[in-house]
């Protein structure tokens, strides 16, 4: 069930012509023309049509086909399966829960721990470049700290959301958690809840995460 429903003339004034023929038409872009088949720069990929977060560029690899290919989405729910019989072939095809893009498909040849091969449109994704640091950048400063390590995801998110309730905007929180799945977590909850990222990555076993109350 998709969250945002608009009409398709609204679409094709909100997107691009070749947006609106892979993404609502259910088109494929050509292989090797995508901006992102060769992108190999850290950060986030959100639907083009409505900004949800549905890929992580740490989940990223070469696939060698000529469109962008992940082993796994952002979150579980960023994505939405259905069966695909067009062209003579049974596929499995990947849209945005959110808005129900077309987004690509997804392949069971991909490499490990998934061994799932998300074949994705570049014109169906709009990249967010990782925040750039120095390697202490944000954290030393930093007004107060967290340290979730050992707690698995949602329980960083929910620990933060009480610590900040208590922080007066302009300060800064800064969180370490162990769980891999906390980086897309407060990338998600800076972009819902409008608090600034200023520091969003992982350093060893450890993932590092500053936030600006607003």
């Amino acid at each position: 069930m998709t969250t945002l429903e608009l009409t398709d003339e609204e679409w094709r004034q909100r997107l691009t012509a070749e947006q609106y023929r892979v993404c609502r038409l259910g088109g494929t872009e050509a292989p090797f023309s995508g901006q992102y088949a060769a992108n190999k720069q850290p950060g986030v990929y959100h639907c083009s049509c409505c900004g949800k977060t549905l890929f992580d560029a740490a989940h990223k690899f070469d696939s060698g086909t000529g469109w962008p290919s992940f082993w796994q989405t952002a979150v579980a729910s960023s994505v939405a399966m259905h069966r695909d019989t067009s062209h003579g072939m049974s596929r499995i095809e990947v849209r945005c829960s959110d808005c129900g893009a077309h987004l690509g498909h997804v392949f069971p040849d991909g490499p490990p721990p998934t061994g799932q091969r998300y074949c994705i449109n570049s014109v169906a994704l709009r990249f967010e470049p990782a925040v750039s640091s120095t390697a202490t950048a944000g954290t030393a400063s930093s007004d107060r700290e967290l340290d979730t390590s050992g707690l698995n995801c949602p329980l960083p998110i929910l620990k933060a959301k009480r610590e900040l309730l208590s922080m007066a905007a302009g300060e800064t929180l800064h969180v370490i958690a162990t769980d891999p799945g906390a980086l897309a977590d407060f990338r998600a909850f800076a972009e819902q809840t409008g608090h600034e990222l200023l520091l969003c990555e992982a350093r060893e076993q450890t993932f590092h995460v500053v936030l600006r109350k607003v």
